[in-house]
């Protein structure tokens, strides 16, 4: 049976996965196996593509799949992800992101400064609907394969908070602008999407990756389905179906 502690480091670990952004309360009840979490989800996401990324519910899938260029903690502050360390010039026009060198995505690439640059111009040339999020930003410098300098025509107070979540989720380059992307994400994060146990719209099974750069998360599966009735969530709750909701 999962415990109060196994949860907490879940959640923390993919960036707030039961804070959900404020967005609604989450409800646990004392049930499954360790290996296993189970939670039911309000909404399908539309589309794995880092550029189609949303906030609130639609977190989860992303988070499971892809690390984010900085992680957003509980209390506000910001933590190393795929960028280790930071630095705004004196302007605040130029944010200086030394990465790490030790992560490969799930097409066997390497991740490097080319692949922030490649999300960041997907992000905010794919018409996704938090594309506006980026829109101070006017490039992405890369000077060597571990530092990337994304240059903004602006100071942005909320640059961290988007490279945090929807707007820092890093894809394989190789796989943007591709459709296959919507349902099939190739990420480096710390679960990978299972086929066979995924139906699009209803059900998604994540497996743990064991490539993955990060500390190992506490459950090997993670199944989020989606279940819109809020009596039909809980009912699934108290009958030891779901974990969470």
């Amino acid at each position: 049976m999962p415990t109060r502690r196994q949860f907490l480091a879940m959640g923390a670990a993919l960036g707030g996965l039961f804070a959900t952004s404020g967005c609604a309360d989450v409800v646990y009840a004392a049930s499954g196996s360790s290996d296993e979490l189970q939670l039911g989800v309000i909404v399908a996401t539309r589309s794995f593509a880092p550029s189609q990324a949303q906030l609130g519910h639609y977190l989860p899938y992303f988070q499971a799949v892809y690390d984010p260029i900085v992680r957003l903690q509980p209390d506000g502050t910001v933590a190393p992800s795929l960028a280790t360390e930071w630095e705004y010039d004196e302007s605040r026009t130029r944010l200086t992101l030394r990465l790490r060198d030790d992560v490969v995505f799930t097409d066997g690439s390497r991740f490097d400064s080319a692949a922030i640059k490649a999300n960041l111009e997907a992000f905010k040339t794919e018409n996704g609907p938090l594309s506006s999020n980026l829109r101070l930003v006017q490039g992405v410098e890369t000077p060597s394969p571990d530092v990337a300098v994304v240059v903004l025509s602006a100071p942005d107070p909320g640059l961290f908070d988007s490279l945090g979540s929807a707007g820092g989720f890093v894809a394989s380059p190789a796989a943007l602008g591709q459709e296959s992307l919507a349902d099939r994400p190739v990420g480096s994060g710390p679960y990978l999407l299972d086929p066979a146990g995924t139906t699009i719209g209803v059900k998604y099974t994540f497996v743990r990756n064991p490539g993955h750069w990060g500390e190992p998360l506490p459950f090997e599966r993670v199944v989020l389905t989606v279940i819109q009735d809020g009596r039909a969530r809980l009912n699934a709750l108290k009958a030891g179906q779901l974990d969470g909701a």
